[in-house]
């Protein structure tokens, strides 16, 4: 009788979010246990891992498309950021399974590049500028076999790329006082280039700086390179509104990537569509889970870049 006189609501209620948060950790764990059994079966697939990562879509569960809230509604908020932890969780443990059949490199991710011709190998285009010489010295120093012809025009480097007449072209993409430059990020999507490394020019210390993209017509992503500087990046455009933005940022986010920048692509630069331009930081994240996500989650997703950003040197 005194153990029941001392009981009072605030006691009845502690007591309830206690035993509703040791179920909520007992579901987790068996959640993940579920994921991680999955992912092993989907890991034993006979198909090639091109094969495999284009049929990720349609062989893994997707929780955006099928749950919806008592009214009807889409999931949205909390709910659907713990959707995408959900696959985020699928995701790395894929990865883990995937590791040990296969070596997970980035270029997995991407494709095979075509084939260049003697002449082309190594050949970069850009149009004569004091800060575009600086740039392609920056870029030289780290690229083997860069070797450089000026252009009559930005868009004529880009179109040599384009048709296989050279391997690289260099573009101005940022300054200091503009922010992202978006007539040149028009130039990269109409030819549908790939940034291979970025690099930081100015005329004099303290003048403004003009950050350059070495791109190319295949993401080849330089591994070296990549693993050489610690300021690296991925960037992709996508089609999507302000709740997909969220949610991907968030998948990004349990993958130790962090966002550098999110912008918004014109009809005109990418498709019929409004599209969002993302870099993420990749630093020490787990960037081939990530890109498993990205598989699952946002399959039409068109990749921009996988690269490291140069420092300037003075």
């Amino acid at each position: 009788m005194d153990e029941f006189l001392t009981y009072s609501p605030e006691r009845v209620i502690d007591l309830n979010l206690r035993e509703s948060a040791q179920r909520f950790l007992r579901v987790c764990r068996q959640e993940h246990l579920h994921l991680r059994d999955l992912a092993e079966e989907v890991a034993k697939t006979p198909l090639d891992p091109q094969e495999l990562l284009a049929s990720l879509p349609d062989r893994t569960p997707d929780p955006f498309l099928e749950e919806s809230e008592g009214d009807g509604k889409a999931v949205k908020g909390i709910q659907a950021l713990h959707a995408a932890a959900l696959k985020v969780l699928f995701a790395t443990e894929l990865c883990r399974a995937l590791e040990q059949r296969i070596p997970l490199s980035p270029a997995l991710f991407f494709g095979e590049p075509s084939e260049l011709s003697e002449s082309a190998a190594g050949l970069v285009l850009y149009q004569k500028s004091s800060f575009a010489d600086e740039a392609y010295l920056g870029f030289a120093k780290h690229v083997e076999g860069l070797h450089a012809q000026y252009a009559s025009s930005f868009s004529r480097a880009c179109e040599d790329v384009y048709n296989g007449l050279c391997e690289y072209c260099i573009l101005p993409v940022f300054n200091t006082s503009e922010g992202p430059l978006g007539s040149f990020y028009r130039l990269i999507d109409r030819y549908d280039l790939k940034i291979v490394a970025t690099c930081t020019a100015r005329a004099a210390e303290g003048s403004p700086e003009t950050t350059f993209a070495l791109l190319r017509r295949e993401l080849l992503p330089n591994e070296p390179l990549l693993a050489k500087h610690e300021s690296r990046y991925l960037a992709f455009t996508l089609e999507g509104s302000d709740p997909v933005a969220a949610r991907l940022l968030a998948a990004a986010e349990l993958c130790g990537l962090s966002p550098e920048a999110v912008d918004t692509t014109l009809p005109s630069e990418a498709g019929e569509s409004i599209s969002l331009r993302y870099t993420l930081s990749v630093a020490n994240g787990d960037l081939s889970s990530f890109l498993l996500y990205l598989a699952m989650d946002a399959p039409h997703y068109r990749p921009l870049g996988l690269y490291a950003h140069l420092e300037h040197e003075t």
